[in-house]
């Protein structure tokens, strides 16, 4: 039976699941309770030429009555077997769907075994919350709708059938597309919601989802288990093993998505939790996304929730912690992975953690944890730093700083020259001098030479920004003194880098571009990346001082190019600015004044801007692109740049021409 009400979007699935049954004689669908596996494939039959069969069996739970039951969806008596099916049927050219197979996929899988052996021409369309485990069958996961399109769509249509008067304007229209966000995008979710429109507006249907997903529905046609969306995810539950539901309910612990070695250390308490896993998965109760070269896996909102409600307050307690020391592990050794040859993978792995490492900061707050939520914070904030996640890595640093009034010397130290880097580079210099000055304070009174190196580091630039050149110079040679004491190359490689920008504002050219090339050596031979590129970005102004144009250019596209794959932001930014300005000292202002455009949007968009972070040389690099046009030109090229994004901005600097060689 085909429902009445409209069906929405799916036009991908919908010609999907039509090639694989071309190919195929065994598809299932799979997906969570609610998903619309049902609805689509009856949308499936309902488009195909050959004749269907429909067998529903949500209500069956005899076993033993399968075979009576599809024969009888061929017409046949009800004491019939599959050898009846078999003589009826032959090698015509029939479908049959098994929808919600998902409590009987055991017998399923020897019955519709014996139907594909004996019938040449049947095809099988199955819906299922998990595989029916039969040789040659393809699986079809249905995805939840599009949060901002479709999904928002089916809303709209299910409210008009329940509120024929109500109009949406532009503002509801924002609501309802974040009930959809809220809902996952799972269609039985955003039916049920929308079924509420009879009597709540929007906005009160958004607030009591933001309090609770318990929504049900009076509507006499729904089957019981699709009332509610506990209903519909009970029915799934009670298929899982104990196992299953054990570590089902101690995922909900992360925010997002987590990958298998997460899912061990944290719900399974370093145990093997594969086969659960796997158990949950196969089941439709976690979701599998392939990411690189692991796997990652999620509960949708709405089991996650529902997944919680199953842990005790003390069971939930310490599974936060577990997770809080989770990923002080992760982040502690993604501070010094950024800062190596795997720079890329730990970029993207800590942004794939970034919802569980802010559950896991707000955990530590509201725990009484203040300790490690500064230790967390501190070991994050190089990656805020890189991404440009600059107000956000601000707020946690000083929230946790704050709660953590009597951490040892050492951590706070740390903490407050990680502030120091962020808020320089949001161009707060006043505040990063301020926040630095502590941290150096509180370093000095530790054993530990590498917090009191980072601080005197800082502290040079602060003073370099100031004019405070002699006062900075010696900042600097501490910082390089501690660095090496310390026997952490990382933090020479920069400390390096610092003084020969320091030899660099004091006019000393040849001290500087010599002390930039010894931090170039270092940073390459531990593969740090970021250093080496920023020590080419301050060579670059070292040329431009002596008026080496052409080299200037060269150490800026080595600088920009060397950040360019790294999903490094504030950086790349920075060397991209550098660049557009000596393409204007070299002669080819309207490219440089594209690259500036391209800056300008590309950090509008992050909430960076390279000229705020460098008030000291980024006027001249304007000046040399913007003097060489005429303002309608220079606001024509920059235009254009504006709405480029990383990767137009990548071809278009890969398309640059070097500079023509000197004269003579």
């Amino acid at each position: 039976m085909l429902p009445l009400d409209r069906f929405v979007g799916r036009d991908r699935e919908l010609d999907e699941v039509r090639r694989l049954l071309g190919t195929h004689r065994l598809v299932t669908l799979t997906g969570p309770g609610g998903s619309g596996k049902t609805r689509l494939a009856r949308e499936v039959c309902r488009r195909l030429p050959q004749p269907v069969q429909v067998v529903e069996l949500a209500g069956l739970h005899d076993a033993g009555l399968l075979e009576a039951t599809i024969a009888q969806a061929f017409g046949l008596a009800v004491l019939s077997g599959l050898d009846a099916v078999a003589a009826t049927v032959g090698d015509a050219e029939v479908l049959l769907l098994l929808d919600n197979c998902e409590h009987l996929t055991g017998a399923l899988a020897d019955v519709v075994l014996r139907l594909l052996t004996d019938l040449p021409g049947l095809r099988v369309l199955a819906t299922s919350q998990r595989p029916l485990g039969v040789g040659g069958e393809r699986r079809f996961p249905v995805p939840p709708l599009p949060v901002d399109t479709t999904a928002v769509e089916l809303f709209l249509d299910r409210a008009g059938a329940v509120a024929p008067d109500w109009t949406c304007d532009p503002e509801e229209h924002e609501d309802v597309a974040r009930i959809c966000v809220r809902l996952d995008g799972l269609p039985l979710a955003v039916e049920l919601a929308a079924a509420q429109m009879a009597v709540l507006s929007p906005a009160q249907i958004l607030d009591r989802l933001g309090r609770s997903l318990a929504i049900t529905s009076t509507r006499p046609d729904l089957p019981d288990r699709h009332r509610s969306l506990d209903r519909t995810i009970d029915n799934s539950y009670r298929l899982l093993d104990d196992a299953q539901r054990d570590l089902f309910a101690r995922l909900s612990v992360f925010a997002d998505t987590f990958d298998l070695d997460a899912a061990e250390v944290v719900a399974g308490a370093g145990a093997d939790v594969l086969a659960p896993l796997t158990g949950l998965v196969t089941g439709s109760l976690v979701a599998s996304t392939p990411a690189g070269a692991a796997r990652r896996y999620r509960l949708l909102e709405i089991l996650r929730e529902y997944a919680d409600r199953l842990l005790d307050p003390a069971d939930r307690d310490r599974l936060r912690h577990r997770h809080l020391d989770w990923a002080l592990g992760l982040a502690r050794a993604a501070d010094q992975g950024l800062r190596g040859p795997d720079a890329l993978r730990w970029y993207r792995t800590l942004g794939a953690e970034q919802a569980n490492t802010r559950a896991a900061l707000a955990f530590a707050l509201a725990a009484d944890q203040p300790l490690a939520g500064m230790r967390l914070a501190t070991d994050l904030s190089w990656y805020w730093y890189h991404r440009g996640h600059l107000r956000e890595g601000v707020r946690w640093l000083r929230e946790t700083i704050d709660a953590a009034a009597g951490a040892p010397p050492v951590d706070r130290a740390r903490a407050l020259t990680a502030l120091a880097s962020l808020l320089y580079l949001a161009g707060q210099l006043e505040e990063s001098g301020a926040a630095n000055r502590a941290a150096l304070d509180l370093a000095l009174t530790t054993d530990d030479p590498a917090p009191v190196a980072r601080a005197y580091v800082y502290q040079a630039y602060y003073l370099a920004m100031r004019g405070r050149i002699a006062e900075a110079a010696v900042a600097g040679e501490n910082g390089v003194r501690h660095a090496r004491r310390s026997g952490v190359d990382w933090l020479l490689s920069e400390a390096l880098s610092t003084n020969g920008y320091l030899a660099r504002a004091r006019g000393d050219l040849e001290t500087a571009a010599a002390t930039l090339d010894e931090a170039i050596r270092v940073g390459t031979r531990i593969g740090y990346r970021w250093s080496v590129s920023s020590s080419h970005w301050f060579r670059a102004k070292v040329a431009a001082d002596a008026g080496a144009a052409d080299d200037a250019y060269r150490a800026a596209l080595t600088a920009t190019r060397g950040l360019d794959d790294l999903e490094d932001v504030t950086g790349w930014l920075a060397a991209l600015h550098l660049l557009a300005g000596t393409l204007g000292m070299t002669g080819r202002a309207a490219d440089g004044a594209v690259l500036l455009g391209a800056v300008a949007g590309i950090g509008g968009r992050a909430g960076y801007s390279p000229e705020l972070m460098d008030p000291y040389d980024s006027p001249r690099e304007v000046a040399a692109v913007a003097s060489a046009l005429s303002p309608t030109a220079y606001a024509r090229a920059r235009a254009v740049g504006e709405t480029m994004d990383r990767a137009a901005v990548r071809a278009f600097v890969d398309r640059l021409a070097d500079p023509p060689p000197p004269p003579g």
